[in-house]
């Protein structure tokens, strides 16, 4: 409290009277004692952050990409009672949900472009590319239990082998990669609408 007081004293005084060398070496040593004496906060790991991450933001993501797998599942299923899924539809089919599926983290993924946020979270004390990590292990989780689930459910009605899956991993892998170039690229307030357009145009 006494460290406070001299230095709002010193402040208040300053440019007033006679300045000296010893005054300004005094304040400084004020300044820095208490610097010293407030208790710094420790860094948080990136663990800690993920799960921040999770608490606040991840059950919307989770939740449209649930609704996505209800839908595509639902699809699947009419398409399969009707009779009208065959091998090669069904492939087909697989590449679109990938594609789909991937789609469902772009609002998420640009949501600092969408918002003008990049350049203040690029400055801040987590980094940008922290944040995007911890968004895409957030939206990479659900997109891994989509694919599974879909594929589960395909295996389930028709015995189909496992190497089927590649008619899904390819295009996702696809779209992702070519989102992340994207947000490199060109992340700007258009970024969505870009990451869009190269979906459909691999779909």
């Amino acid at each position: 409290m006494n460290l406070n007081k001299k230095i709002r004293q010193e402040l208040m005084n300053y440019g007033r009277g006679d300045w000296s060398e010893q005054a300004l070496k005094e304040t400084c040593a004020a300044a820095h004692d208490v610097y010293t004496q407030k208790k710094q906060r420790r860094r948080i790991g990136f663990g800690t952050f993920l799960l921040r991450q999770v608490r606040f933001t991840a059950g919307r993501v989770w939740m449209l990409q649930a609704g996505v797998l209800i839908a595509l599942c639902l699809v699947l299923d009419l398409q399969l009672k009707t009779g009208s899924g065959s091998y090669s539809s069904l492939g087909f089919a697989f590449s679109l949900v990938s594609a789909v599926t991937a789609m469902t983290g772009i609002p998420y993924i640009c949501r600092s472009a969408r918002w003008g946020m990049y350049e203040m979270e690029t400055a801040s004390r987590v980094s940008f590319s922290g944040l995007l990590c911890a968004r895409l292990a957030i939206t990479g989780a659900g997109n891994l239990i989509m694919l599974a689930a879909f594929f589960t459910l395909a295996h389930l009605k028709l015995s189909m082998p496992l190497n089927t899956a590649s008619y899904m991993l390819l295009p996702f892998f696809i779209v992702w990669m070519g989102v992340m170039l994207l947000v490199r690229r060109a992340c700007d307030k258009f970024l969505p609408l870009y990451c869009g357009a190269f979906s459909i145009l691999i779909i």
